[in-house]
């Protein structure tokens, strides 16, 4: 009961946290990929001044984020929230569409003494553009408390978005990342992001229907005969 509480409490925090305002951006600029571009990279946190992600660095159709400071701690009945979001534009190249993004964020915690001290990790990836008739999103959550789970654990997870029924060439992507740390007297509590992995696939671009370009054809032809009509008239 106390982590499905925890857990609640947690999903909260990160509602209210995304509607906040964040401070000011870093901006990284753009990432050239071998057929997606990755634009515009910037990140921002309502919690913390200076940058949480940092630099990434692009391979292939991928970017990465290495952490150093992306953490939240609590000792002695403290309790803390780190929160920070990265933007982005994915854009494939010419006569490709995007097929699936896949968001990977690995991390840790620990927790050590009496009592029960707690942690929490909520992320969230949204994307969205003007060709994608909905936003399509992913959400994941996890929480750790004593005495259940002391020590020291790992997180890991992959969030993966199927864009392959849009046929879209351009998306915005948004991953919020909250982490929060609570304890009580005599004990500590520690959670941390430690990587961020941002990839993209990509298929060729549909191409229409030799049917579909006669009738469009067609229809271009009688527009212009019914304008040549109008005009001698």
């Amino acid at each position: 009961m106390l982590r499905i509480a925890f857990q609640r409490v947690a999903l909260l925090a990160l509602a209210l946290v995304l509607s906040a305002n964040a401070q000011a951006a870093t901006d990284y600029g753009d990432f050239l990929g071998t057929s997606v571009d990755f634009l515009d990279v910037s990140e921002s946190s309502s919690t913390d001044a200076g940058p949480l992600f940092g630099t990434p660095s692009a391979f292939g159709d991928s970017m990465m984020f290495l952490p150093g400071g992306f953490r939240s701690i609590s000792a002695n009945g403290s309790s803390d929230s780190t929160h920070g979001e990265l933007t982005l534009t994915l854009r494939s190249h010419a006569d490709l569409v995007l097929d699936t993004i896949t968001v990977s964020h690995l991390g840790d915690y620990m927790l050590s003494g009496a009592g029960t001290p707690g942690v929490s990790q909520s992320v969230q990836v949204l994307v969205t553009g003007s060709d994608l008739p909905i936003a399509v999103g992913a959400f994941d959550a996890n929480a750790f408390e004593l005495p259940g789970d002391a020590g020291f654990g790992f997180i890991m997870e992959d969030l993966v978005l199927d864009l392959s029924a849009f046929a879209v060439s351009e998306v915005t992507l948004k991953f919020t990342n909250l982490l929060d740390s609570y304890s009580g007297s005599g004990n500590t509590s520690l959670i941390q992001t430690k990587l961020v992995q941002i990839g993209a696939t990509t298929t060729a671009a549909p191409v229409p229907e030799p049917g579909a370009m006669l009738l469009f054809g067609a229809g271009i032809l009688l527009v212009g005969r019914r304008a040549l009509r109008t005009r001698s008239h």
